[in-house]
């Protein structure tokens, strides 16, 4: 069976939590580490997770969209925000107790604008995969934009800065955010990293 069919038709906790390890597991394209292949295999496997398959109703396919978008927004961005434990353990006499829930809790805000792209491809009724991935890649940096704007420029976990590497081959990677900025090289990255659905057989089947 391909991983089209598996991954549709999780349902519940189970697409929750591989939803919340995608997300996880994409964080390593983010600064420092910089593993930008890894955005090849999370992004559709949230864009499989969020089509699902036999859902009865528009309202049912909005629920699991959320649902899945918020987790995989929450993997995103625990992991990608680690460093805010650091920050608290130099103050660690007064404020231990933060450092199990500053990460998660500053993660909630940013993983509801990676909802947004998730409600908007489950709202569609084509099959064509490839209007998918265009809608979800154009919400996608849209969602940054506006993120950017409501939480004053907040610059952490933007996809396109996957692509500022170390050196001088990260100059040349990340000089078009110069013409489009980041949120705009995100929808270029969220684009190139589901790509690659378009060649797994089963996905037009996706309405």
């Amino acid at each position: 069976m391909t991983p089209v069919p598996v991954l549709a038709r999780l349902r519940g906790w189970r697409a929750d939590g591989v939803a919340l390890l995608a997300g996880a597991v994409s964080a390593l394209a983010l600064p420092p580490v910089h593993a930008v292949p890894v955005l090849g295999l999370a992004l559709p496997l949230l864009l499989l997770l969020v089509r699902g398959e036999d859902e009865p109703s528009l309202r049912a396919r909005l629920v699991r969209a959320a649902r899945c978008g918020f987790w995989f927004g929450m993997g995103l961005n625990t992991a990608g925000l680690y460093w805010l434990t650091n920050a608290i353990l130099l103050r660690a006499d007064q404020f231990w107790w933060l450092v199990p829930f500053a990460s998660p809790l500053a993660a909630v805000p940013l993983a509801i604008a990676v909802m947004l792209p998730c409600l908007a491809v489950a709202s569609l009724r084509t099959p064509s995969g490839l209007v998918h991935i265009l809608v979800f890649g154009g919400v996608w940096g849209l969602a940054d934009l506006v993120r950017g704007v409501i939480f004053t420029g907040f610059p952490w976990n933007l996809l396109g800065s996957t692509w500022e590497w170390p050196g001088r081959a990260g100059d040349v990677m990340i000089q078009p955010a110069a013409w489009i900025g980041t949120d705009g090289l995100s929808l270029v990255t969220v684009l190139l990293a589901c790509l690659p659905l378009l060649r797994w057989r089963g996905l037009a089947a996706m309405a």
